[in-house]
């Protein structure tokens, strides 16, 4: 029986996250911080949007061991066109359009 003071092995939880959130192609893991405490996973840091916040807490909530996750990653865009506006007065000639899926999108043919 394991004695009720003991931490269960969080080490390895925040392996298998951290791994997890690597081998993701639309997420960074630079900038990601994860902290474990009794299965309960504290996810810090930066991401670039929305989806790719929801995406990564979704990834490690899949992982063994994990209890709780607290998501306290902020969304810093990486440049004008992700944080959704572009200067008017610097644009250079761009095509505008919608893409296949009917999102608005710029530079599409």
């Amino acid at each position: 029986m394991r004695d009720a003071g003991l931490q269960p092995a969080d080490d390895p939880i925040a392996e298998a996250a951290f791994q997890a959130i690597r081998y993701l192609t639309t997420v960074s893991a630079e900038g990601i911080q994860i902290s474990v405490h009794w299965g309960e996973v504290t996810l810090r840091g930066a991401v670039s949007t929305q989806s790719q916040r929801r995406i990564v807490e979704e990834v490690v909530t899949c992982q063994s061991g994990v209890k709780r996750i607290v998501n306290l990653l902020s969304i810093e865009p990486e440049n004008e066109f992700q944080a959704g506006w572009f200067p008017v007065s610097e644009s250079p000639a761009i095509h505008a359009d919608y893409d296949f899926f009917g999102k608005w999108c710029y530079g599409c043919d």
